[in-house]
């Protein structure tokens, strides 16, 4: 799964996530790194400046077709006027799994940007 790098995002460097491994649950792959995001770096990991941005959302449930990965965020769902939010690390840990062309992400009301197509988005209340 991909975590946020502070100083990446502080000095511009990108990318702004940073990849660190995880076991998930075998029959679930995709849900299980979701669920482990929100669980957050680890003390080590953290220690190395590693963050997660929840933007809000307290959980998110995937669902794949066709190569397109919904990801249905739960609770709230805000970037605080901030460019680094959960996006940062929802798209690429999705995007990683065979089969997944594209990730859209919605708001808890079900909203994307672009909720048609073959693209990345990410609902209007991730954009700063």
């Amino acid at each position: 799964m991909y975590f946020a790098d502070q100083e990446r995002f502080r000095t511009g460097e990108e990318p702004y996530e940073r990849a660190v491994r995880r076991q998930v649950d075998a029959a679930d792959p995709i849900q299980g790194a979701v669920d482990a995001l929100f669980v957050g770096p680890t003390a080590d990991e953290s220690a190395t400046g590693l963050v997660f941005v929840p933007s809000g959302a307290t959980g998110a449930s995937v669902e794949v077709t066709d190569g397109i990965a919904r990801v249905q965020l739960e609770g709230g769902c805000s970037s605080g006027g901030s460019t680094l939010t959960i996006a940062t690390s929802l798209v690429p840990t999705v995007q990683q799994f065979d089969g997944v062309t594209a990730v859209k992400i919605l708001d808890p009301q079900g909203a994307t940007g672009e909720p048609d197509g073959e693209e990345d988005s990410i609902p209007e209340c991730l954009n700063p």
